[in-house]
This record gives C-alpha cells, structure tokens and sequence, in this order.
C-alpha cells in the first residue's frame, strides 16, 4: 500500500510537470536571425519565393514548393523583400528578423498574415494624400521651376526635358535637384514620423524610405545622361556610395550598383548587354578604397555569370587576384563559385568537363561509360533558362517510367554560377548523382561539333555509350516515348 501510494505521488509530479512545461510561452526575446514562413497549400500549386539580389556577394532567394504543407526559413541580417509567385497571382511581402508568416494558397490567391506582428494602418494605407499635405510647400516650389524645364509631349503624352532651355540654363537647372532633394528629406521626415507614432512597421518604413531614395537616384542619372555634367555624378557618388548606403542596402543594392556602371561609366542608357569588362577597368576613374574593391567584385561577379568564355573569367579572376592579393575569403568564394581551379590547362579541346555536387571533376565520356549497357538521355539546360524548366516535371515523369526499363536520365548544367546551379537543383529535386555543371561550356570541340549554343538541349546515348541522337525531343514532346520505347525494344537491347 505504502509503495502504491509513493508510485501515485511520482506519476502526479511527472504528470504536472509535463502539463507545466507544455504551458510555457515561447521565449518573445529570442532572435533567430530568420525569417519563418509557414504554408497551407492543399491544392499543391507550385510557388516561388523569390528575392532581388544582394550586389556584394550575388545572393539570391529562388525557392520552389508545392508540398501541402511546407515551411521555410530564410535566414536575415535586417529586411528581405519578398516576391511570391505561381500561375494564379503575384504578391510582395516585407519580413524582418524574427517575423513568422503564414500563408494560405489555394488557386485563386495567396493570403499572407504575420503571425507575430499585427500589420499597422500606414503598411495597407497609400501615403500620397499625406505627401501633398504635409510636403506642399516643397513640392509647389520643385514643380514650378520643374515645369520651366519640362514639358508634355502632346503626340505621345510623355513629359520630356527642354533641352535647349537647359544647355541655356545650367546653373538653374542644377537648383531644381536641390528643390528635389528637399522633398525627398520632407517625405523622410513624415516616414520616421508615422515610425515614431507606431503607425507603419519597420519593413514597411525601410521600402518607403528606400523607394524614395533610389526614385531620387534615378532623377541624378537621368540629369546626368541629358547633361553630361560631373555635378550629377559626383552628387551620386558622395550620396549614395560614400557610407556604403547604396551598395548595403537589402533590397536594390544590385539595381544601383547595375546603374551606375551603365548611365555613369559605360554612358548607356539602358542597363542590359553591358560591357562589364570595360567598366572592371574603368573603375579607378570613379572610386578607391572599399568602394573599388567592391565594385570590382561586382564586375567580375558579372563577367564570370555571362561570358562564356572561361579564358576571359581566368584573367579578369587574375587581375582581381593582383588587386586583392590577401583577401583569401573572397579569392576562393569567387575561385570556387565559377569553378575557376577546375578549368586546367591540360583540358583537352575536345572532352567535356563536368562537375558533380562534391566538387569532383570528371568527364562527359566517364560518365557515360559508368551506364554501359543502358540508354543515356542527357538534358542540357541552366537555372536561368525558362524553357529548360518548364520541362523538368514532364522530365520526371518519363524518368519514373523509364528508370526501370533502363533509361538514365542525366542533367547537365551549363549555369556560370555553381551556386545558381545548386540551388536550382535543389529546388527541382534533382537527385545529386544525376546532377552534373559543365565547367568548360561553350570552349569544348565536343560543343562546337555539335553547334549546341542553345538550350534546353537533348541526347540521346546507346547502351555501348555511342550519341545517336544529336538533338533529341522533348519530355514534353510526343515523340520521345516513341524514341525510347523503339530504343528498348531493339534486340540488342535484351
């Protein structure tokens, strides 16, 4: 009885300290340093989750789910602007550190709620009402000197500058940017006035905030290229670029750095197809310090991405190298982020390099042989190239038939960025030991023969390793059943 008794009172304790433990809050103070998205998707939708990217070391959220329920964490220094996206609707969230979201897709929307934060009446609420009535006297005093400048073209409805009353009126024309500079300081005034009341959240006031000072930024460039005039450069420089404000900023440090290279240095108008190796050495004429190292990193970052020739990436990698000679973190992030050490000077023209997810090199023709005796379809494609992707789940499903009638199916990238090509895979769940990036892409004989300087692109390799078909269908295509199922049932093939 007395042990019965004793027995009873130890199960009351556990049982109570059980009840007590579960009744603990979480910890409010704890920071993760991440932002937490939790998703209800009965309908299985495919959605992105996408963010610009961050100039300084080309990072980019680019995170596909169509799970029922799913959860994901990003982890933050600050803010992360969103981009969410199917084939229903597109949405922009604003997260900070700590933030939870909930998101319900179905197929007509997506509903988005802050789980741990209530959404305050100026995050919902446009603010051009409140601009005009508490920045009147800047804005009447920009637009009355603004409309001397400027006119409406009554053809096409464009407002376009004066030109000759300009180039007449220079030193004027230079007033009607410090009348825009005092607007933009009144709106900031405002902004951090909401802040300070609780009457928009911290993100929501960083994107306004950001808003108006790169819808300035613009204002200097396009004064810059319809002048020609050193005051708009320098004005930009000493701004924007001096404190790092521009290049370490979560949400547009990529478009501001983009267009300063292309309506400062390069003088172009339009910020695609620039000449990024020129600008690499036009450099110096513009900064020293930091910020050189800095946009140089952005340079060769670009170079590396678009050029598809790997001796072009080796010597701007090495004029890179002699700059920065002792920052070895930034050396082997660039050196193994294009693969830089596998491009030897031993390749053979004529062979095609590969990489595989442990960062071992091997090559085409290795690879094909480890298959012998079953058929090899390759797919050729990158994680930038929309088309490649629309294939990938008819891809999967031909490989779950044909996997087990002795069809391989290998995926080859030929992305610049190694970890554009991870990420993408990752996200398109493809398996690592299928997964290849081709490393000496569009150098190799072996490209060159077969004039393949477009993807997606197809294969096609017999069971003794021979390519017989140079350009294959589609998954998608109609075709390619027949293809195999012609392949598989050849007599050699059992």
């Amino acid at each position: 009885m007395k042990k019965t008794l004793i027995l009873f009172v130890i199960i009351c304790i556990i049982g109570s300290c059980k009840k007590e433990l579960k009744e603990i809050p979480p910890n409010k103070n704890k920071i993760n340093n991440e932002l937490v998205i939790l998703i209800s998707n009965p309908e299985k939708i495919k959605t992105n989750f996408g963010s610009g990217i961050f100039a300084k070391n080309f990072s980019q959220i680019n995170i596909d789910t169509d799970k029922e329920f799913d959860t994901i964490k990003i982890k933050l220094k600050d803010y992360k602007k969103l981009y969410i996206k199917n084939r229903v609707t597109f949405k922009v969230a604003f997260g900070e550190i700590n933030d939870t979201l909930n998101l319900k897709i179905n197929k007509k929307d997506i509903l988005i709620n802050y789980q741990n934060r209530i959404l305050k009446k100026y995050d919902t609420v446009s603010l051009k009402n409140l601009y005009i009535d508490n920045a009147k006297e800047e804005i009447i005093a920009h637009n009355k000197l603004f409309k001397k400048y400027y006119s409406k073209n009554i053809k096409t409805n464009i407002i376009e500058p004066i030109k000759n009353q300009i180039a007449q009126n220079l030193t004027e024309f230079k007033e009607l940017d410090n009348l825009a500079f005092n607007k933009l300081n009144k709106k900031e005034i405002i902004l951090k006035t909401l802040l300070d009341k609780g009457l928009i959240s911290n993100p929501n006031y960083f994107n306004e905030v950001t808003n108006l000072k790169y819808k300035y930024y613009n204002n200097l460039l396009e004064k810059f290229l319809l002048t020609d005039d050193a005051y708009y450069s320098n004005r930009i420089k000493n701004i924007y670029f001096s404190n790092n404000d521009a290049i370490e900023n979560a949400f547009l440090s990529y478009a501001y750095m983009n267009l300063f290279i292309a309506n400062i240095i390069l003088k172009q108008k339009a910020a695609f197809n620039l000449d990024y190796a020129k600008a690499f050495d036009k450099l110096p004429e513009y900064f020293t310090g930091d910020q050189l190292k800095v946009f140089r990193e952005f340079c060769f970052n670009q170079i590396a991405k678009n050029s598809g020739e790997s001796e072009k990436n080796t010597n701007y990698f090495k004029k890179f190298k002699e700059f920065y000679p002792n920052d070895t973190t930034t050396l082997y992030s660039l050196s193994n982020r294009y693969s830089l050490n596998s491009r030897k000077a031993n390749h053979k023209k004529n062979n095609v390099y590969l990489l595989n997810s442990k960062n071992n090199e091997l090559t085409l023709a290795k690879l094909i042989s480890n298959y012998k005796g079953k058929l090899v379809y390759v797919d050729f494609w990158a994680s930038w190239c929309a088309p490649c992707i629309a294939e990938m789940p008819m891809s999967k499903i031909l490989q779950k038939e044909y996997n087990k009638k002795g069809v391989v199916f290998i995926y080859i990238s030929t992305d610049k960025d190694k970890e554009a090509w991870k990420n993408a895979s990752k996200n398109l769940k493809i398996k690592d030991q299928f997964s290849f990036l081709a490393t000496n892409y569009p150098k190799s004989d072996f490209y060159k023969d077969l004039k393949l300087n477009s993807i997606p692109r197809y294969l096609v390799f017999d069971r003794n390793g021979k390519l017989i078909h140079e350009n294959a269908p589609r998954p998608s295509s109609s075709q390619i059943k027949n293809l195999f199922d012609k392949l598989i049932n050849k007599s050699n093939w059992i």
